[in-house]
Parts: C-alpha cells; structure tokens; sequence
C-alpha cells in the first residue's frame, strides 16, 4: 500500500498537525497508506495602514502600502489563520528573521498552531518569484506558488524538492497564474490587488506526473496569502477539501 505525508506548505505554512502538514501546502507520497488532507490559505483581515506598516481584523476599509509587495516579509510581520473543512484549527505566521540554504536567501517563519505547537518554515521572495519551504518527516518540500510579474495565464513547472524527488517519488509543481488585479471577499471583509493562482502538486510513479492535490491561493498586494482551497485526491481514500483564511495581521 501507498503511504503518505501530508504537506501543508504556506504561506502560509498555516499549521502543522501530528500528520505532518506543512502551511501552504499537503501531502507527500511515500509508499503506501492512506491519504490525508490538508491545507493552507488565509481568511478575512483588515486594517489601516499608513507608509511604514498596517495592522488589520476582520471588517472596515483597508488601505495597504503595495509597495511591500505580495508577500511582505519584514521581521516582525505576523499573519493569524483559522482553518476549516476536514479539520479545524488556528494559527499564528510570524517573521522572526531570515537564513540562507542552498545561496538563496529565506525569511524564516515560526508557525504556532493549536494542534501541531510551534513549527518553523521558510518563505522566499526573488524576483519576482515566491517559494514556500519546510522539512517533513526528512523530505524537504519547496513550492514555487507565485510569480507576480507574468500574464494571466502564464504556466510554470518547478521540482517540489531541491532534488526534484520526494519519499524516492519524482514530485514537481505546475503552476497557473488564473488572476490579476481582483477584489476577493474574505470572512466579510474585501481585498483590492489580488493575484489568483492554482497549484498542482505531482507525481511520477513510472507513467507521468499525474496530480495529487490542487492549490487555489490567493494574494493581496501589501499584504500576502488572504486564503488558500486545498483538495486531495489520493488513491484509496475519498477527496477532501480544506479552507485557510486570514483573521488578523500586522505589516511593518
């Protein structure tokens, strides 16, 4: 039987459970098993915002510096999430300061969950170009979910791993930019500047990559993740769905 990881990759790595989901993202094959499910995303937020930063909740006006980009990743800054669908559960993203792996420059991010604890995971933003990135179970996982300076219905492969392998499967991303400059309503409160994007994670079992779960994230300008729709569909195990949105943050 097949086993699998559940990679729950970010931004928005929103949690971490015992099954070993990374925010952001789900799953990983291994061997055998059964599946699991997961998710990422973020839900309504809100706030005032000024040139040097904005905080926000749920409700009332936003203004944003987009100046900071799609996923603003000064020290400091913090991201809350409330998970719902095949599970429930609350989070805390937050900056607290930056690493370098491999010569590429990350912000690490410590993730504080109610069912998984403290994780910690690692966002990239390179020209343009954005990766989530953590270690599961000894697989590292990294996921490129956004490049923000290409056209509606531009695609991009990447390798899921620094080696393009993961549990010995070769795993890769394909990736779609659906959207661009959208207003989106999260938990009651609308977002201006929104990038749409769809991310398929899959797996090469000896017959071509075939998919094992579907991303939607999307991306306010000034602000970053404001909500991510998992599904899985894993061999074995019924398809399942999972909602991560924004509740509160502070942008420095």
């Amino acid at each position: 039987m097949k086993k699998y990881l559940l990679l729950l990759i970010p931004v928005v790595l929103i949690s971490m459970n015992s099954c070993k989901k990374i925010g952001g993202h789900e799953i990983v094959p291994s061997s055998a098993g059964t599946g699991a499910s997961g998710s990422t995303g973020s839900t309504g937020s809100t706030g005032a915002a000024g040139s040097t930063g904005s905080t926000g909740s749920s409700g009332g006006a936003t203004m944003v510096d987009t100046t900071k980009g799609y996923q603003p990743a000064a020290t400091g800054n913090y991201w809350k999430y409330a998970e719902s669908g095949s599970y429930v559960d609350t989070s805390l993203q937050k900056v607290t300061g930056t690493t370098t792996i491999n010569n590429k420059l990350y912000s690490v991010i410590t993730a504080q969950s109610i069912l998984s604890g403290n994780q910690t995971w690692y966002l990239s933003d390179i020209n343009h170009t954005y990766t989530e990135r953590a270690t599961v179970q000894g697989n590292i996982i990294e996921i490129l979910y956004l490049k923000d300076n290409v056209a509606v219905g531009t695609t991009w492969t990447a390798p899921a791993s620094d080696n393009g392998i993961i549990n010995g499967v070769p795993a890769q991303v394909s990736g779609v930019l659906v959207g661009k400059n959208l207003s989106k309503t999260v938990s009651g409160k609308t977002y201006a500047n929104v990038i749409h994007t769809t991310i398929l994670l899959q797996y090469n079992y000896g017959v071509g990559f075939t998919t094992s779960a579907t991303y939607d994230y999307y991306i306010a300008n000034g602000i970053g993740i404001i909500e991510t729709d998992a599904s899985l569909m894993l061999p074995g195990a019924p398809p399942t769905a999972t909602t991560t949105a924004i509740i509160s943050y502070s942008i420095k």
